[in-house]
């Protein structure tokens, strides 16, 4: 059986996301919104559909970034989600 990796967000990844601007942020989260539905979906399936756009607007975010902006839109009520959002290929998420 595989073993879950959980992703860290760590400080850099924070401090990074800190210097990017409030529209930039806005972009990329409109992206990863666009990738969910009314269905539940793996959240690394989200992070990757959205991940290739993203690197357009900034090739430097990476995948736990991107988490940790799709944590943001969760805790917005804007998603809802299952599972340990940590570990990407085991948690879902899906529009409230």
């Amino acid at each position: 059986m595989e073993q879950p990796i959980e992703s860290i967000i760590t400080e850099d990844d924070l401090a990074y996301l800190q210097t990017l601007s409030p529209e930039l942020l806005e972009k990329v989260d409109s992206l990863l919104y666009a990738k969910t539905s009314e269905r539940w979906s793996k959240i690394a399936m989200v992070i990757s559909k959205a991940n290739k756009e993203v690197k357009i607007l900034d090739p430097n975010i990476t995948y736990d970034q991107l988490l940790s902006r799709l944590h943001i839109i969760i805790k917005s009520g804007k998603l809802s989600s299952q599972g340990n959002i940590n570990i990407m290929r085991f948690s879902e998420v899906r529009r409230t």
